[in-house]
Formats: structure tokens, sequence, C-alpha cells
């Protein structure tokens, strides 16, 4: 009997063709199974070298790919499309790898660090008074020039602002009561701070007000315009002392000792009151000018009158050390002053020039309060604090 194996195809071959759920065979498909398994080889090449790859080497590879895969645009729909033999990108291409963030705690996040607090330019000349003016309550020796260079720099760097002057010109207590009590004099007074070494002190002027001629005895005054504009006149005492006609006074020293003070004896006669003085300054001044000045116990003009312009108010800034006091003799005398005129026969301008006597006045103490047509008005200060 004839083999008849070789006449029927084999059975696998007949389960595959007749099989409904097996596709037939294609030769697109055989070449695209030969085309997968020699990728399949290369990729096994490729690790198996990879693998015998030294590890610096394989770093700096892998450094590479991340640098390439940086410079690739995210959105960029190229990325997923298949090359024009219709195959996928290769394995080669990895994901980025996204930098680890480390979690902040809450609490954290929402603590607001606070700027230090700068301090103002007053607080800034309270505390450097407090170091070089120390201990100026037991004398009046005039302070050194280093000292005094010194504060004339802290006062220049004071401005309006600094003291909020634009709450208090237009609303104060001052203004109201000048208007009130015309034509009498009102001037302002706000004490920044007060000790046994030196006092701070703004003193406010309504327009047209005339701050009465007084002295600082024993004194050193810094004085400063911050707002506004004045004339100022100030003198100093002729030295040696001279007095006009009459009975001469009991003098002692710089002071002169007014029979208005309760508590200290009288030293001189109504005749014999009268003491020449020499001017030393007589001049408007601005606070454009941010100019600083200096009054000593005998030189830089001690005695002083400021008459504030009649269209607008103005703000002096002082500094006085000593303070006034009562009990060291220190207490402010205001006064009347006269032409050297009045007693032009006086034998001290008999050779002098009429040049020179014009600069000459006499000074007649009037009171150790303010006057009766003047007032002071104490204020508040609403600046930055000062301790």
């Amino acid at each position: 009997m004839a083999d008849q194996s070789a006449s029927l195809p084999a059975v696998t071959e007949m389960d595959v063709a007749f099989s409904p759920e097996a596709p037939a065979v294609t030769e697109m498909d055989l070449a695209l199974n030969q085309e997968v398994a020699a990728i399949e080889g290369q990729v096994a090449v490729e690790n198996e070298a990879e693998a015998m790859m030294p590890a610096e080497e394989k770093e700096e590879q892998e450094t590479g790919r991340k640098r390439k895969w940086d410079t690739v645009d995210v959105g960029d729909d190229d990325i997923m499309d298949t090359d024009d033999n219709g195959e996928g990108g290769s394995d080669e291409e990895e994901e980025a790898v996204l930098p680890v963030v480390p979690a902040v705690p809450q609490a954290m996040m929402q603590v607001e660090v606070e700027p230090p607090l700068q301090e103002s330019p007053l607080q800034r000349l309270v505390d450097e008074c407090r170091v070089l003016l120390a201990g100026r309550s037991q004398h009046s020796v005039p302070p050194s020039p280093l000292t005094v260079s010194r504060i004339i720099a802290l006062f220049n760097g004071i401005s309006p602002d600094d003291i909020r002057l634009d709450r208090d010109f237009n609303i104060s207590r001052v203004m109201k009561a000048a208007a009130f009590l015309h034509p009498m004099t009102v001037i302002g007074a706000k004490y920044i701070y007060d000790c046994e070494d030196f006092t701070v002190a703004i003193f406010y002027l309504p327009a047209g007000t005339v701050m009465p001629l007084h002295d600082h005895p024993g004194m050193t005054v810094f004085s400063k315009l911050i707002a506004g504009t004045a004339h100022v006149e100030s003198f100093d005492w002729v030295s040696p002392a001279i007095y006009g006609p009459g009975k001469h006074c009991m003098y002692s020293h710089h002071y002169i000792y007014t029979s208005l003070i309760p508590s200290l004896p009288v030293f001189f006669s109504a005749a014999s009151t009268m003491r020449l003085a020499k001017r030393v300054r007589d001049h408007d001044v601005s606070a454009e000018e941010h100019r600083t000045w200096v009054l000593y116990p005998s030189t830089g003009g001690n005695l002083h009158r400021f008459i504030a312009a009649r269209d607008e108010p103005c703000a002096f800034l002082d500094v006085l050390t000593p303070p006034y006091s009562t009990g060291n003799h220190r207490q402010c005398t205001f006064y009347d002053d006269y032409s050297f005129n009045l007693h032009r026969n006086h034998e001290y301008g008999r050779k002098m020039s009429t040049r020179k006597k014009r600069g000459l006045i006499w000074m007649k103490p009037v009171s150790a309060d303010i006057p009766r047509d003047a007032r002071i008005v104490p204020m508040k200060y609403n600046g930055p604090p000062v301790v």
C-alpha cells in the first residue's frame, strides 16, 4: 500500500490554514518578524556591551542622554511620531528625571521676616548727646570742637519729615491760640527730650510772631530752622562789661540776677540795669539752607530773638546744654534793647566811629519770665518715639 502521507498536508499546516481563529501568514508578516528579531538581537548586543562598560563611561553616557532629553520641547507632537520606516521611538529615549523638591513645612512658609527697625534721626541725636554731653550740668565750659562738629552733623541730617511738622502747622493749638489772642505773641514749645545735661525742643512761631529777646546764661545752644523763614538778631556782651549811667550794679561772672526771682536777692537798682552788647547777626534765614548755628556762653550770639515771616510760620529745633535751671543760676532773662545813642556821650564810644556805634546795643533786663504780651503754648510731640 502506497504511503499517502506525502500527498497530504501536515496536520500543523492544515490547522493553521483552516482554523478560523488564526489569520493566514503573509510574506509581510514574515518580513516584519525577521526585522523585529534583528532589532531584538541588536538591543541584546548593546545591553551586553553596556554591562561590560566602565562605571565612569556609563555615567557620562547617562548624562548625555539627559541633556539630549532636556533640549526637546515636551509639547512637540513630533516626539510621539514614527520615523519614515513606520517604526516607533527607540528604547534609548528615556523619560526625563524630575528633581525632587524637598517639602517645606507650612509653618515656615507662613513666617514673614520683618525688616530691622531703623533708628530715627532724632533718636540718633539724643543717643549721641547722652554720650557727648554727659556731665554738662556741672559746668558751663563749652563742648570741645569735635563734639560741636559731631552734633552739627546730626542736626544737618534732620528734616521736617523726621519730626512730622505737617501735623502741627495747620491744626495745632498754637495756630488756634494765635488767631484767638491776636495781637498777643503766641509761641509753641514742644519738648522732645529733657535731662539734667541737655534739652531737645522745638519752638513754633506763627506767621509774623516775634520770639522776644532773651539770653542763655552759661549755656551752649545748637539751633536750626527746620521750616519756614525768619529774621534772626543775636548779640554778645561787650567784654569787659560796660554799664549805662547811674550806680554800678553788682555783677557776678556771666549772670545778672533780677529781683523778679523771689529766691534771689536784689543786686541792682532800676537806674543801673543797662549793659552794653554788640550785634553778631542781623539777617534772614531759611529752612532750605539746612544751616545749623551754635551760640556759646560768651560768643556766637548768646542773646537772640527771632521774627517769623509775615506770610508763613516757622519752626526751630534746639539743643540746649546745660538746660535752663533756676537753682544753677541759668534762669532765662528777657530784655529790651536800645540804640547806643541813648547814651551817646558814654565814654566807651568817645573814640569810636559812627559805624561801630551802630553795632552796639544797650540791653535792659525786663523779666525772668516771658513778657506779659506773649504766651508759650505747650504742645504734644507727635513724631517718632524718642526714649
